[in-house]
């Protein structure tokens, strides 16, 4: 059983940086995009994409998953580039349109707000109170992840230790 300590939302967001706020979150969900599959649309006009035409009343699901990983967007999408999400000087979040990975619109996730400051508070927690080391070399981890429904890690071994 974990216990954390507890911590003060408001002294936590003091002391950190707001880039590390804003940014490891979203750079985290990109990465990982948990529901790969946007919720379903239909096509209301007969739609031309490319060569290929999509009729009238076609279903269609938003691939999150492709669009957040999409090399011309994302150079290099599997690496970590804080530097992706930053102004010319390296100093302030810049929001990238397409990094959707709660979705896009009036429509977007209900829960994105809730799921951010979750992600941070249980993430600051963690970091707060314990050390992680991989068993294995870094460059052989591999970040492909499980992808059903929803995508999760593949499992992997971790030493966890206390501060």
């Amino acid at each position: 059983m974990l216990f954390f300590r507890p911590i003060s939302l408001a002294r936590s967001y003091k002391n950190l940086s707001i880039l590390f706020v804003f940014i490891f979150p979203f750079l985290f969900f990109r990465l990982t995009c948990i529901a790969p599959l946007g919720l379903p649309h239909a096509a209301q006009v007969d739609v031309q994409v490319g060569s290929h035409v999509i009729p009238k009343d076609t279903m269609i699901f938003p691939n999150l998953h492709r669009i957040t990983r999409n090399p011309e967007i994302f150079p290099d999408p599997d690496q970590f580039k804080p530097e992706r999400f930053l102004d010319a000087h390296g100093t302030k979040f810049v929001k990238n349109e397409h990094n959707i990975v709660f979705s896009i619109g009036k429509r977007d996730c209900l829960g994105k707000s809730l799921a951010l400051i979750e992600f941070f508070l249980f993430f600051a927690s963690l970091m707060q109170n314990y050390k992680f080391k991989s068993v294995i070399d870094e460059k052989f981890l591999d970040l492909e992840p499980h992808v059903q429904f929803t995508q999760s890690p593949k499992p992997f071994e971790v030493i966890i230790s206390k501060f």
